[in-house]
């Protein structure tokens, strides 16, 4: 009886942590096709913005480099970001009394079946 436990703790084990390992790489999946759609649907006038979205795991991203992925090291808890270091993102996102709101992001969101959720840094 006690080897037949050892065994099923064994199984177990194993299997979270290969659900851990495929969780993980669903949602880096997830998030680097949405980096890719938002790249897709983003307005283009010079392709500065367009090129800048970065997909990074961790604490909340700083500015960085465009195009950078961190996404190799992402593990189930972590939060994935999608960003962008572009100061005006926003206003092409959302407009402003002088420009109508594009809502790229929004949209390659719900094409997804995700819901917005906005944080904006200084």
């Amino acid at each position: 009886m006690g080897m037949q436990l050892d065994a099923f703790d064994r199984d177990r084990a194993r299997f979270v942590e290969q659900m851990r390992e495929e969780g993980a790489a669903h949602v880096s999946d997830v998030a680097r096709e949405l980096r890719a759609r938002i790249e897709q649907l983003c307005p283009v006038d010079t392709g500065r913005l367009r090129d800048s979205w970065n997909a990074t795991e961790g604490e909340a991203p700083e500015p960085v480099e465009p195009g950078i992925d961190t996404l190799d090291g992402f593990e189930l808890g972590d939060t994935a970001w999608i960003s962008t270091a572009v100061p005006y993102a926003g206003f092409v996102e959302f407009g402003t009394s002088r420009m109508a709101a594009r809502r790229f992001v929004a949209q390659a969101l719900l094409s997804m079946g995700l819901s917005p959720v906005w944080t904006f840094h200084e």
